[in-house]
């Protein structure tokens, strides 16, 4: 079992870090890539009458009941914050300048 102390790889981080980096070198293309996918999941409502969420339901994954490190309420408010944006989004002026 793995203590608090322990030191662990922290390869899984990277790669996550990596993909975020390269997602947000590119904007325009994971604007369309989202479109892409948002056309499909209305496509199959459409057909099946399903729902697919566009996140998964549940926690989040690293979650822990009693979180023990800072990283563990970075987690939590992150996926509220995507909960919020996913079910309450703000309104957007987009005839108004930036």
């Amino acid at each position: 079992m793995i203590s608090p102390d322990d030191a662990v790889s922290a390869a899984h981080l990277r790669r996550r870090l990596k993909a975020l980096s390269t997602a947000l070198g590119d904007v325009p293309k994971q604007a369309r890539r989202l479109a892409r996918w948002e056309a499909k999941r209305q496509a199959v409502r459409a057909e099946t009458g399903k729902y697919i969420a566009p996140m998964r339901p549940g926690k989040p994954p690293g979650h822990r009941d009693r979180g023990r490190h800072p990283v563990d309420f970075v987690l939590k408010d992150c996926h509220e914050m995507a909960l919020y944006a996913l079910h309450d989004p703000p309104e957007v002026d987009r005839n108004s300048a930036p």
